[in-house]
């Protein structure tokens, strides 16, 4: 597999034109993406996966219809407020990422001369169903920002909430101060509630989540008003499409005089919530557009059919019944695997209630488990990939799947990799949830090799496991002390 590509010290990128692209495992440190709004950048319907940011800045460019998968900005983290995005889809993770098209303004200069800028940004946008789907995605450690994210981002009702009042930032902050010593989670959500403006979206990360109702009760007790995602609402009408001014495909000297866009009405803020029917109400239809699209089905139940081994670390709060009955079991290196629910992207742990319920005993679960895993696998659900390691020596990675690294348990994989390996003597590295490496044992130079190879592709990943090596054999895993 081929390792990250990295772009650094690139002052800027301008004038980019992609259509139906992949940009796959970049990093870009110390770069800006169409600085100047006269020079933007505009890409369409290309895929954006696996892409790590540092001290590094996204200007004027445009996205439409584009997809996001798994970004991560490292350090101070970064920002989205210049960008306009059409119809972008975001799947995975957004860590350290601040969203909003409210424009960055250094000074009332500045807000002066982008202003015009953004209020262009806001009319392209608005030419679409919504600006960004965020539905498939978890943040961590990100914000939704500004006004003018509200009506133009999808988020799932567990995700996201409304909130809605006066001095929305200073009694946020006050209330965050308050509460962060005894609870930073709490502390760093009612941070991000803290919105410039009358309104604004609070993202719930997981961190946070089955809090919600006890942080929904100490919002509405300083004045702030909490309204779900999820209700249809009056529709938005979907405005002509407006073109940029500039546009990054056509030269200065030949190109003709773009007049602006009109003007467009002021929006207004967040609709009062529509009073409960007296019975139920029949869906929209099709062709109307609505600030949210209609809730999803209902997630599917916990069950045998939706059973997986999952890998955790000795920090992963764990009950000691679930270790008693043998539901929890060691790998090596402070790494165990247990059993969750894969409930259509939500997961949930398996207890030792859920097996008596269930009729299984602790084994017997684990082999379900497997078996579900297994078929995943077959499914090409999970990317395997054989790459080109160290001394011209193939490894196995398996990629790009939460369940990836759990892979290991199955007894086939050993099958699997003697196969395309050649050799019969293999080692395993779990770096992190979303990785499984397997290379032949070699010789302790190969290893270290592989090991700062694992530890380049894998630095900045979330859900770090372990970079410690084990023995992959027929019966299983043990620990393999050796370098």
């Amino acid at each position: 597999m081929a390792g990250r590509r990295k772009f650094e010290d690139v002052s800027q990128f301008d004038r980019l034109e992609l259509k139906n692209e992949t940009i796959s495992r970049v990093r870009f440190v110390k770069c800006g993406l169409s600085m100047d709004f006269k020079r933007r950048s505009v890409f369409e319907n290309c895929t954006f996966r696996d892409i790590r940011i540092e001290n590094s800045f996204l200007g004027w460019a445009i996205f439409r219809q584009c997809h996001f998968e798994d970004i991560h900005a490292a350090g101070e983290g970064a920002r989205t407020y210049d960008a306009a995005f059409v119809e972008c889809t975001v799947s995975g993770y957004v860590r350290n990422l601040n969203i909003g098209f409210q424009g960055s303004y250094g000074s009332a200069d500045d807000e002066a001369k982008e202003r015009p800028f953004v209020d262009e940004n806001l009319a392209i946008m608005d030419t679409a169903r919504f600006a960004i789907d965020f539905r498939g995605a978890e943040f961590i450690n990100s914000c939704l920002l500004g006004e003018e994210v509200v009506g133009r981002v999808w988020c799932r009702p567990d995700q996201a909430v409304i909130v809605k009042g006066e001095n929305l930032y200073e009694t946020a902050v006050a209330l965050g101060r308050a509460v962060y010593k005894e609870n930073k989670n709490w502390g760093n959500f009612l941070f991000g509630t803290a919105v410039f403006g009358r309104i604004g979206i609070a993202v719930v990360d997981a961190a946070v989540r089955s809090d919600l109702p006890e942080l929904e009760r100490l919002l509405q007790g300083v004045g702030i008003e909490i309204e779900h995602i999820g209700l249809m609402l009056p529709p938005r009408a979907v405005l002509p499409p407006v073109a940029p001014r500039f546009t990054p495909i056509i030269p200065e000297s030949a190109r003709a005089e773009v007049p602006p866009p009109p003007p467009v009405a002021k929006r207004p803020f967040w609709p009062p919530a529509p009073p409960e029917p007296a019975v139920a109400a029949a869906p929209p239809a099709a062709s109307e557009t609505s600030f949210y699209p209609p809730a999803a089905p209902a997630p599917r139940q916990p069950g045998v059919g939706s059973m997986f081994p999952y890998i955790i670390t000795r920090d992963y709060p764990r009950d000691g019944a679930d270790e008693k009955c043998g539901l929890i079991r060691p790998l090596g290196h402070g790494l165990y695997v247990t059993l969750v629910y894969d409930l259509d992207g939500l997961v949930r742990n398996v207890t030792a209630d859920d097996l008596t319920a269930s009729g299984l005993s602790a084994d017997q679960g684990h082999a379900h488990a497997r078996e579900n895993l297994l078929k995943l696998v077959r499914s090409k659900a999970i990317e395997t990939v054989l790459g080109d390691g160290p001394s011209g020596r193939s490894f196995i990675v398996l990629w790009e799947h939460w369940l990836a690294a759990a892979c290991v348990v199955l007894p086939e994989m050993y099958a699997f990799a003697v196969k395309h390996l050649k050799t019969d003597d293999l080692c395993a590295c779990l770096p992190f949830r979303d990785a499984l490496y397997i290379f032949p044992m070699a010789d302790t130079k190969y290893r270290s090799a592989m090991r700062k190879r694992i530890k380049k592709d894998c630095e900045l990943m979330r859900k770090p496991l372990s970079f410690e090596f084990f023995k992959l054999k027929a019966d299983g895993l043990c620990e393999f002390e050796t370098a």
